[in-house]
């Protein structure tokens, strides 16, 4: 199931990386292209390529804390692909963009989801001189990571949809 995860992962890194250098439309101005170099180009190439490279190959190593790595990696896609989408300067300039950041945050929850499956099944397949105190710390310890992982991951596909979202205050 890590591995599957780690996939997930280079699919969000490669659903980025397609609609960041996919055929722009129309040109940029000089002060939106040197805000797009500095905000999205680069750091996606110097930072956010090299460290989910590094958390997929950590997530492939046969650890025990492998799929921390692949979370990290895929709430860190999550965000990326959310800031770059912030950007609309840039839907203009490359209208697939919208399209490929939406499927890069699918397939970044998909990597956490998978992940953490995949540690669920580390924790609790060989349960062998574990306390039932242990397991119901690491159970709930679990649960709370899958809530805030998916607080954090799912709101914006829906605010990406064009759909309004709930508000709590009425």
């Amino acid at each position: 199931m890590q591995v599957v995860a780690v996939g997930a992962l280079a699919a969000a890194w490669l659903a980025i990386a397609l609609g960041l250098f996919s055929r722009p439309e129309a040109d940029l101005a000089a002060g939106s292209r040197i805000d797009a170099n500095f905000t999205v180009y680069w750091p996606f190439l110097f930072v956010i390529s090299p460290v989910l490279f590094v958390s997929g190959f950590f997530g492939l190593l046969p650890y025990r804390f492998a799929p921390g790595g692949t979370i990290a990696g895929g709430l860190i896609a999550s965000f990326f692909a959310q800031r770059v989408g912030a950007e609309l300067y840039l839907s203009d300039y490359k209208p697939a963009l919208a399209g490929h950041l939406d499927t890069s945050v699918a397939a970044a929850c998909f990597a956490v989801a998978a992940a953490f499956t995949a540690a669920f099944v580390h924790l609790y397949s060989n349960r062998s001189g574990r306390t039932r105190a242990a397991s119901v710390r690491g159970g709930a310890v679990l649960v709370v990571a899958v809530l805030v992982s998916g607080v954090v991951t799912i709101p914006p596909l829906f605010a990406g949809s064009g759909t309004r979202p709930v508000s709590w205050l009425g």
